[in-house]
């Protein structure tokens, strides 16, 4: 019975931390124009924020940029994350900039370079949302940042994967914020065919190098 009162409190005490979250967002967006377009937005599975129009309210923030759509993001992630960095990225010149504070760059060593002083580990908060985004794609059939991940994972370990998925999720989120590119998923026939013709093309390049001509076999 203990147990029950304890969890019930606990559930009462994030509903008020919702209603604080939800009186804030209208407060800020009340004079913001609604964008002319809005996507349906993806369902959350877990902990559901009890927020009205949440969607809604985010695309008022983000001028109808609507990175909620990119793969591993719903509105309760994309909420966390802008609340860790807002929503002008302006003070980081590029994506690499980006990654890098959110501690998701590759380090020197698994960029072959020579260099294999190891650097101090940056863990922000915001990089751990990306990156649990990542391990939430993992076990999924149909995405192509799921067959990314698996193509580093038998290179790099479980923990690579992750680590690169969750910067490509971040590399994604910054263009959709900063250019205004809208994110369509490719699915992963799509993502493997052109892996498929980027390998082609390097062989190409390297029959050239030795003088070779590759001849594509007819089964």
């Amino acid at each position: 019975m203990v147990e029950i009162d304890a969890y019930l409190f606990y559930l009462k005490q994030v509903d008020d931390c919702d209603k604080q979250i939800e009186n804030h967002l209208s407060q800020i967006t009340q004079e913001l124009p609604k964008p002319e377009k809005l996507n349906k937005p993806k369902p959350i599975r877990h902990h559901k924020p009890n927020i009205d129009d949440l969607h809604l309210k985010l695309m008022q923030l983000t001028g109808g940029k609507d990175a909620s759509q990119i793969t591993g993001l719903t509105d309760s992630t994309l909420l966390q994350v802008i609340s860790e960095v807002g929503t002008d990225l302006s003070r980081f010149p590029t994506e690499k900039h980006f990654t890098s504070w959110l501690g998701l760059a590759p380090n020197s060593h698994q960029l072959g370079l020579t260099n294999k002083k190891k650097k101090f580990k940056r863990h922000t908060s915001a990089g751990q949302i990306f990156r649990l985004a990542a391990q939430a794609i993992a076990q999924s059939k149909h995405l192509a940042l799921t067959s990314f991940y698996h193509r580093i994972k038998a290179r790099k370990g479980s923990l690579g994967a992750i680590k690169a998925t969750a910067r490509k999720i971040a590399v994604i989120f910054y263009n959709v914020m900063t250019k205004g590119i809208e994110f369509v998923e490719q699915g992963i026939k799509q993502y493997e065919q052109k892996i498929k013709e980027r390998q082609i093309k390097y062989l190409h390049i390297q029959a050239r190098c030795f003088g070779l001509t590759l001849i594509a076999q007819v089964e």
